[in-house]
Order: C-alpha cells, then structure tokens, then sequence
C-alpha cells in the first residue's frame, strides 16, 4: 500500500514537472528582472520540480543510462550550446538556461521514466496542445468577429496580438498544433474498431484548421503524413473511404472556397485569372495568387518572399559558419547574428554549436528515421492496440519536417518538448518490444 502510494504520488510530481516546463515557453530570461511575480515563478518552477525529482528518485540513476546513443547526441548539443554561450564575449552568459532547460526536461524523461510512465506525459502533452489550441483558437475567433475579418491568416493584425495576450501563437503555431491533433484523431480513428461520423469530423476539423491559417510549413507537412498513412496503411484508409473523403478531400474543397471568397472580396488583391487549381494552390503555399509575375522583378526577390526571407537568411548564417566550422556562438547565436530566428534546425545548431552540434543533429534525424523503420518494418505495427505509438512515429515526422523551415526541436520550445517525448516513449516501446 505504501509502495502504490508512493507511485501515485510520483506519477502526479512528474505531471507537474512536465507541464512546467510547457509553462515556462515564451519567456525570456533576459528579460527577468522586468517579468511580474507569476512569470518569474513560471521561469524557475521547471528547475524547482526537477531538483526534486532528483531527490527523489536519485537510487534510480543508472550511468548506463548517460552512455546509450541516443542520450549522447542530445547531451552533445547541449554542451556545445553552453560552452560555446560562456566563452562566446558578445553572447549573453544567461542565454545557457535555454539549453539548460533542454537538459532538464530531457534528463527527467529518459532516465526517472519507464515505458508507463511516459505514456501518461505523452498523454498529457496531448492534452496541452488540445487545450491550448482551443483556447487560443477561441480568442482568435473571437477577435476576428470583433474585427470584422474572417482573413485566419491575418488574426495577429497590426498590433501583433489579439485576445489582450502580449505574445500570442501565431498563424503558424496555431497550424502547427491542429496538425498534431489531426494525426492523433487520425491514428485513433485508424487503430481503434470503433469508428463514426463524429471522429470523422473531428479529423476533417483539424485537417482543414492546419490549412487555413495558410501556414506553408504545415500544409507540406499536412501533404507528407497524409501520403504517409495513405502508403503504411494502406488498407486501413481505403477500406472505409470516408477517411479519405474527410482527412483530405472536404478540408481542401472548403479551404479552397474560402480563398475564392478572399478574392473575391478584394480581402487578398489579385490581377490572375482565378481558376480552381491556383485557388487549392493559394490555400496550401499562402499569397502565390498575388506574387508577381512580371519577369523584370528578380528572381532572387521573389524567392525570397516566398520563403520569408529564410533563404538570405540561411546565406548570412551560412557566411558566419564558414568563417570557423568548429566554433560555435552559443544559444540564441541566430538572433545575435540576424536579429531573427534562422528557421532551421541545421543551421541554428551548427552556428550555436559547432559543426560537431550539426553532425549531432543529424545523427538524431537518422536515428530517429531509424526508430521509425524499425517500427512499420520488423515489428507488427498493425497489431498493436495502443495507437499512441503510431501517433509517435507522426510527431517525429511532423516535427523533423517543421525543423527543416523552423528552428523547431533545436532549440528550448514547444517542438522540442513533443519532439523528446514522441522520441522517448518510441525508443522505448521498440526497445521492450524486441526482449
């Protein structure tokens, strides 16, 4: 009784700890001394809950556990960050507590957590980024009624915030978390025996919530894992043909409406000629009916506003690196350097940690690849009940994709916290699989 007890009151420090560090995104240290009490709490509680974790599991740490592979690629990022943030004079010393942080959320995870219990932080993550799309979702609506604008794009507007937060999600964040819940429902509804017209909607909900913020990121990934359930399974999708209708036909016909009704009412200005194909194209890539097609406007210029200026970025960030390949600048480098996030996993982590952080990187990108292989080719992936671990493969992918025009996972945030989870509880399952 006592032992049960104990594990109880485990489980609930561990919940606890890990929605902390989801509490304590979006604040910067820098700026500590001008954060009221409760955002000063928000920055510490992550620190406070690990050390006691320590304390309380610290007969359960096992050196084995700081020596397996995967745990060296990611201690190796975070080292480098650090070093290279201490030694670097124009970087700020206190910029070491996003790599820090990086450490602790993923030392808790792999070595005070079994197979159970980060199934139950997985499920609790989920339960963040549910609760936190609705919310923020809720006041974007609500924003753009009071308004009067229906462009989803365009929800932060010209202040840059709405629903009366500073730092809201932007378009894209809020993409970025319909995208993940569209996999879960998907996963669910594919595994699980029941199936109805409500899950089905939930999913054709979500898929056209990723596509209408007209976040290209996560419409490409939206395209990508919808093609990668179609292929894996296969079967599964086209026995009942209404998944296709709702997880990818409705959610494009309806977003594809609503950028004809954009046109139309001169909300997007345009001087092509509107045709069905560039309307689908406009509602997936975002403002391609009012690029320019003059052919005297610069190529260069037009990619560059394409990709939001990421491709001059990269080439500044790129001049930097060649300069000294080993030497790295410290977290935050890219906005020390561009004044900006890079949007790219890659190249933030070479130019904060070296090109020792970049190989690391990579490494966990084949690993991670790896682990998936592993699970769709040598073990019966169908078979199993739990259709958390399907979901896990599709947060790798997901947020391995995001990273390639994202600083996602490389760095202290929402991608990264999901990320480590998806990576862990799928190590882990394949690993207890395989005895």
């Amino acid at each position: 009784m006592q032992q049960v007890k104990k594990n109880t009151y485990y489980k609930i420090l561990l919940m606890l700890t890990w929605f902390s560090f989801y509490f304590s995104i979006n604040l910067n240290p820098l700026e500590f001394l001008e954060y009221n009490l409760i955002n000063k709490i928000r920055l510490f509680l992550p620190l406070l809950f690990t050390v006691y974790i320590i304390y309380f599991k610290y007969e359960e740490i096992k050196f084995s556990n700081f020596v397996n592979l995967h745990s060296l690629l990611f201690y190796t990022i975070f080292f480098l960050y650090i070093f290279f943030c201490l030694i670097t004079p124009k970087n700020n010393n206190i910029n070491i507590f996003w790599p820090f942080y990086m450490f602790l959320s993923f030392f808790i995870l792999n070595i005070f957590t079994n197979l159970i219990e980060k199934k139950y932080v997985l499920i609790l993550t989920v339960a963040i980024v549910l609760s936190g799309f609705l919310f923020f979702f809720s006041l974007a609506l609500i924003d753009m009624y009071n308004h009067s604008s229906i462009h989803f794009y365009g929800i932060y507007g010209k202040d840059l915030k709405y629903g009366g937060f500073e730092s809201p999600p932007r378009s894209s964040g809020l993409a970025r978390l319909s995208l993940i819940l569209y996999a879960l429902i998907t996963f669910y509804y594919l595994i699980n025996k029941k199936k109805n017209f409500f899950l089905l909607f939930v999913i054709s909900f979500f898929a056209l919530c990723t596509i209408i913020f007209q976040s290209r990121t996560a419409s490409f990934i939206y395209i990508i894992l919808s093609i990668f359930i179609i292929i894996f399974y296969f079967k599964e999708f086209f026995y009942d043909k209404r998944l296709l209708i709702f997880s990818l036909i409705l959610p494009i016909v309806l977003n594809s409406t609503y950028q004809y009704y954009l046109v139309k009412t001169n909300i997007i200005i345009s001087d092509k000629q509107i045709t069905i194909s560039n309307m689908v194209q406009d509602g997936l890539f975002r403002d391609t009916l009012s690029y320019p097609e003059n052919k005297f406007i610069e190529k260069e210029k037009r990619l560059n506003k394409f990709s939001s200026d990421r491709f001059s970025n990269w080439e500044k960030a790129h001049k930097i690196i060649k300069n000294n390949y080993f030497k790295g600048y410290g977290a935050q480098a890219d906005r020390l350097f561009i004044n900006q996030s890079i949007h790219n996993a890659l190249i933030y982590a070479v130019l904060s940690g070296g090109i020792l952080a970049g190989i690391a990187i990579i490494s966990i990108y084949i690993y991670s690849i790896f682990l998936i292989i592993r699970f769709y080719f040598f073990t019966d992936y169908k078979l199993k009940i739990n259709f958390l671990v399907h979901f896990s493969c599709s947060l790798l992918i997901i947020v391995g994709l995001r990273s390639i025009l994202e600083t996602s996972f490389a760095v202290y945030s929402i991608d990264y916290l999901i990320y480590i989870i998806g990576f862990l509880f799928l190590n882990n399952h394949i690993n207890l699989s395989k005895k």
